[in-house]
């Protein structure tokens, strides 16, 4: 969300798990002030318009609250520089592209890949992925594994081949990249605390760690928006049904299909590969049964 102008009247729209992003310091009592009234959680911005190096390090930090998302606002000054600033805000380095996958489960080996690069946006320039872990767990009496990632090519990583004991169920794992900056990013969001799961879920079993909820509503979200290049979009199916993602531009033309086929309930996470489109407002549209979901989003370059 990226907002010029005066919020007084409006604050109803926003949703209140986003956090309030002032970027005008002259008015921060009015805008923070104003929106921390009304339970917003808030804070202050760095200054990007004198050195684009802070704003990396600072939205990394941020990203750690509890918040869904961020809404910045000028309140009733305008600076035309936010709009160009914006996608970089959302454009955390390294930015992590995971596919995952039941998959590599497969004769009792574990393989895991993960396309790891920087976003090309204005304070980019050369910055490098500088190492990547994969962590790993294969039973609820073992502390997690770090295995070395290595670089396939074109800043495509994967772990070497983990044996694993023989009639093995199930195992969970999460992926940390560090950048030439010392930014560091996981996934999934909120690694370590959260981790992938393959297989049976074993620690699920004990007191400590409870069952995790059925998802009872159809939700969807899309990350990060705007984007460059790339756009994560993650589902939850209460029912198992066909499923479809596809991409429409502001015309009603489809312009991709991402996804067509017959998903278990449960959460859902795939990629959009946006190579060879041009950059402005595109709709992210995902169904299953009766239900569907349109997500507007901002492809930028």
């Amino acid at each position: 969300y990226l907002v010029n102008g005066d919020l007084t009247g409006s604050a109803e729209l926003i949703p209140n798990d986003l956090i309030i992003v002032d970027w005008n310091t002259g008015e921060m009592n009015n805008s923070l002030g104003y929106f921390k009234e009304l339970g917003f959680e808030v804070a202050g911005s760095v200054d990007c318009s004198s050195s684009m190096q802070a704003a990396r390090p600072w939205a990394e930090a941020l990203r750690r609250n509890n918040g869904r998302g961020m809404t910045y606002t000028t309140w009733s000054r305008r600076y035309d520089f936010i709009e160009d600033v914006g996608p970089y805000m959302w454009s955390l380095a390294p930015h992590i592209v995971h596919h995952y996958s039941d998959d590599i489960l497969e004769r009792n080996q574990l393989f895991v890949s993960a396309e790891l690069f920087i976003d090309d946006d204005p304070g980019s320039a050369g910055v490098e992925i500088d190492q990547a872990f994969l962590y790993v767990v294969t039973n609820p009496d073992s502390a997690f594994e770090q295995v070395e990632m290595y670089t396939l090519d074109n800043n495509v990583y994967t772990s070497r081949g983990l044996i694993l004991d023989q009639g093995h169920t199930g195992i969970k794992y999460y992926i940390e990249a560090t950048d030439t900056r010392g930014n560091t990013t996981y996934s999934p969001e909120g690694a370590p605390e959260v981790q992938y799961l393959v297989g049976e879920d074993w620690a699920m079993s004990t007191p400590n760690n409870p069952e995790p909820p059925i998802p009872t509503e159809f939700s969807v979200s899309t990350h990060p928006n705007p984007f460059n290049n790339t756009l994560t979009i993650t589902f939850t199916l209460p029912e198992p049904g066909e499923t479809t993602v596809t991409i429409w531009d502001t015309r009603g033309r489809q312009v991709a299909q991402v996804l067509s086929g017959d998903l278990k309930r449960g959460k859902h996470v795939v990629s959009w590969e946006a190579s060879g489109i041009g950059t402005g407002v595109y709709f992210c549209k995902v169904g299953c049964g009766e239900d569907e979901r349109i997500s507007r989003v901002v492809l930028v370059r």
